[in-house]
């Protein structure tokens, strides 16, 4: 495979790149909060590389922005995570893309809601069930794309 955007044979599939869109999140959060200098994000060690919190702390320190890391493997790291965070003095969090936190969105966007927290999320659903901001791909519409797939494919 040359890359994902020229793979040099037929290739079939849906992949959403999820973590991909975290910086382009970062990017959002910055212009959705202006004042923030300190950022932190809220990242699951099994899914996020070191190399992509490098790569965020990189662009967020040539904006002029603090970029802090909060790592929760584990459902009971999430809430007091978010709660260092905010403690820690950021102004804005950054909900990077996980299966883990997904899963628990519920508690995550409440969380920040009570400690006046801005947040961004990965999936469009997390904003209407309350959340600040998302920003990535429509869940129900992937559904649909994979569906067309599979019926061209049998």
């Amino acid at each position: 495979m040359e890359s994902l955007a020229h793979p040099g044979v037929n290739t079939t599939g849906i992949s959403i790149l999820a973590t991909e869109l975290d910086g382009k999140r970062q990017e959002l959060l910055t212009d959705l909060v202006p004042s923030a200098r300190h950022i932190a994000a809220l990242a699951d060690p099994g899914v996020t590389r070191p190399e992509q919190l490098r790569a965020l702390e990189d662009a967020a320190r040539k904006q002029g922005i603090e970029l802090s890391v909060y790592l929760a493997s584990k459902p009971e790291e999430i809430l007091p995570a978010i709660e260092a965070a905010r403690a820690s003095g950021a102004q804005a969090l950054n909900v990077l893309a996980s299966t883990l936190l997904n899963a628990n969105r519920r508690p995550i966007i409440e969380r920040a809601a009570a400690l006046k927290l801005p947040a961004i999320y990965q999936w469009p659903d997390m904003a209407e069930a309350g959340g600040l901001a998302a920003y990535g791909p429509n869940f129900n519409k992937i559904g649909r794309q994979r569906a067309r797939q599979l019926v061209k494919l049998l």
